[in-house]
């Protein structure tokens, strides 16, 4: 039994540290959108159905776009595990990888529309993430809210 449980466990670890990052992430340049997420409970999005399980409603802002990007960049710097991929003006992609399993989310903001910071936040592989991306994003929004960056 002991002998399962480690292999379930190395194979479990091998798993999270070989995913690649999907080629379709980014804002999309007719919609403005990020890509929808999937049907599974590891993904939340500001531009999924607001009776979806995957929304959680977007940051209002009336910073500027390169303050509210950076008080962002600044907030999600101070989280573990983190490590910012790519950079634009009106976007950010960052890398979150679990401590034990090294599984990896991937993490956007999109600063394309006015007064609205949208963000997308998704587990790379398997169907549940027991609400990780979700708690993720609700202390990015409630840290932006609080000023203290």
């Amino acid at each position: 039994m002991k002998s399962l449980f480690l292999s379930l466990t190395l194979a479990s670890f091998l798993v999270g540290c070989s995913s690649e990052a999907p080629k379709d992430l980014g804002i999309s340049k007719t919609t403005q959108t990020f890509k929808d997420c999937p049907d599974k409970k590891n993904c939340v999005s500001s531009f999924a159905p607001e009776d979806s399980h995957h929304y959680l409603a977007p940051l209002s802002s009336a910073l500027p776009v390169d303050e509210a990007k950076a008080k962002i960049k600044k907030i999600v710097s101070d989280m573990p595990r983190v490590k910012l991929i790519e950079e634009t003006d009106q976007y950010l992609r960052y890398e979150f990888t679990s401590a034990i399993f090294r599984f990896v989310d991937d993490v956007e903001f999109s600063f394309a529309i006015p007064d609205k910071i949208h963000f997308r936040s998704a587990s790379r592989i398997g169907y549940s993430d027991l609400g990780a991306n979700r708690k993720r994003l609700v202390h990015v929004k409630f840290q932006f809210n609080q000023n203290q960056y």
